[in-house]
């Protein structure tokens, strides 16, 4: 199986040992914080994108795309090579985002790793919500709108952004199960809460970016409404 690995250039001082530990405790106690969030930002996802006919129809080739690949993934053998240099790509990309530098960098199919100046929260977590093939699709056809009348090719479009969705996301699930150092860094509990509610969050994004029928401040709205019932939920069952 392969792996990757995402390291910093400067050698860790012992103390910092004692540091990661209690950022790990807190970030454990921030996981069960964010744990009603995710319950909202679901509850939200399902009613305004999966319960309306009229949005699932308009879906209808993004979910098309998403169910090819699932069944490509179900027949044929992981590309894994892919998948670990757009892992690779999304650590630099984020780093280079959070203003550090990316020293070495390697991607193969028996795993890979970068070697960056700094490192966070976003930038070892980045490759397991950063859906990276479906932002280069997205910029792709962007600057191709920009030269081109490509809007018969919409669905086309709809249908490469649902595989390309699934693809990071089935491989993710599947290394995360196969347990990765970047999930271990940050604490395994802490960081499968967090990629979830940033996968729900990006997912609800892109779902608006196609929909005709949600806008922007709608879908937030439901996410903070269903958010706070759920945390108001949650005090009045600790007074139970």
């Amino acid at each position: 199986m392969a792996t990757t690995t995402i390291r910093r250039a400067e050698p860790k001082a012992k103390r910092q040992d004692s540091w990661q530990t209690i950022a790990k405790f807190i970030k454990f106690f921030i996981g069960l914080f964010l744990i009603p969030a995710c319950l909202g930002i679901s509850v939200a996802s399902v009613r305004l994108f999966f319960a309306p006919f009229t949005i699932l129809r308009e879906q209808f080739w993004f979910f098309a795309g998403f169910s090819a690949y699932v069944l490509i993934y179900s027949i044929l053998q992981n590309p894994i090579k892919t998948y670990v240099f757009g892992h690779e790509l999304s650590h630099a990309i984020w780093t280079w985002m959070f203003r550090g530098k990316v020293l070495g960098f390697r991607a193969s199919a028996s795993g890979g790793s970068v070697m960056v100046s700094k490192t966070n929260v976003f930038i070892s977590l980045a490759p397991y919500f950063f859906p990276i093939y479906t932002v280069l699709a997205i910029a792709a056809y962007l600057i191709a709108k920009a030269f081109w009348k490509v809007e018969p090719y919409f669905e086309a479009y709809r249908f490469l952004l649902g595989f390309t969705w699934a693809f990071p996301l089935i491989l993710t699930v599947y290394v995360m199960l196969k347990g990765q150092d970047d999930l271990r860094e940050n604490g395994t509990f802490f960081s499968v809460i967090f990629i979830y509610f940033v996968n729900v969050l990006c997912l609800g994004l892109l779902m608006v970016y196609l929909s005709d029928y949600v806008t922007l401040e709608e879908y937030f709205k439901s996410v903070w409404d269903h958010g706070c019932f759920q945390y108001i939920r949650a005090v009045s069952l600790t007074k139970m």
